[in-house]
């Protein structure tokens, strides 16, 4: 079960006196927020993580709704992208001018908080079975330029509805709620007994079903959904019942269990 890098950045602030705080904020957020959360839709995970300017920094992992999946990290000097493709690129699809590294046989042998099984070969434009490569880019723009490429390069996967019953899916959700920070239980020493303190709410984790079901809650002038967003047994009821809210949630459901 992944991580959402939103609940790694509620957990593990950047202390204060690191200089080279606000851009290591900047980049999280570019990713979470620019690229995943804004023009891709998809959760943004932390898999692992390396160091930089002695600040910790995610690995980024991501998964685009037509199947791609995305390894990244950026050491404050540019980035480094592992890509999986679920079948190969046109020939000379992507341009080579994006990346700096990892073409022409100057393939990449190390990144910073890369297992060595996310390492691929270089980019070749002319091997029509590539289906992974290891790029370095520049830059935050061509970055997003990748992305954009990358994205419109395939149909996007179409989430069947099943015929899992409500009480399967409230496992899953609970599964992935307490994975990401929803059930955290804190001491409070001073009354000498357990409360529940919640690093992150039901909107936060699962905010792409959150938004198909906040969608048919307002049409019917209902205002709840942060509400049943917060109750797995109820949350899992709508989505049940729905099938938009459903075809949401399995698409979540899809990037959480991805294996990077």
């Amino acid at each position: 079960m992944n991580e959402l890098l939103l609940y790694g950045q509620r957990r593990d602030s950047i202390s204060d006196n690191m200089i080279y705080k606000n851009d290591a904020v900047s980049q999280e957020c570019f990713i979470r927020d620019t690229i995943c959360a804004y023009f891709l839709h998809v959760p943004a995970f932390s898999i692992s993580s390396h160091i930089s300017k002695s600040i910790v920094l995610p690995v980024y992992g991501f998964v685009m709704r037509n199947g791609i999946k995305i390894i990244a990290r950026d050491n404050f000097y540019g980035w480094i992208v592992s890509i999986e493709l679920p079948k190969p690129l046109p020939v000379g699809y992507l341009y080579k001018d994006l990346f700096s590294y990892g073409i022409d046989n100057n393939q990449i042998k190390y990144a910073e908080g890369f297992k060595q099984e996310w390492i691929y070969d270089c980019y070749d434009e002319n091997n029509t079975d590539c289906t992974k490569f290891t790029v370095a880019v520049d830059d935050k723009y061509k970055f997003y330029m990748l992305m954009y490429l990358l994205n419109k390069a395939f149909e996007n996967i179409k989430f069947e509805i099943d015929d899992r019953d409500i009480a399967e899916i409230t496992e899953v959700i609970k599964e992935i709620y307490t994975h990401n920070g929803f059930y955290n239980i804190e001491e409070n020493n001073d009354l000498g007994f357990k409360r529940m303190k919640r690093t992150m709410s039901g909107f936060d984790i699962l905010r792409f079903t959150h938004y198909a079901l906040s969608d048919i809650r307002r049409k019917e002038n209902k205002y709840d959904d942060m509400e049943i967003a917060d109750n797995p047994d109820l949350y899992a009821e709508y989505i049940y019942k729905n099938p938009e809210i459903k075809k949401a949630f399995l698409m979540e459901e899809y990037m959480f269990k991805t294996k990077f």
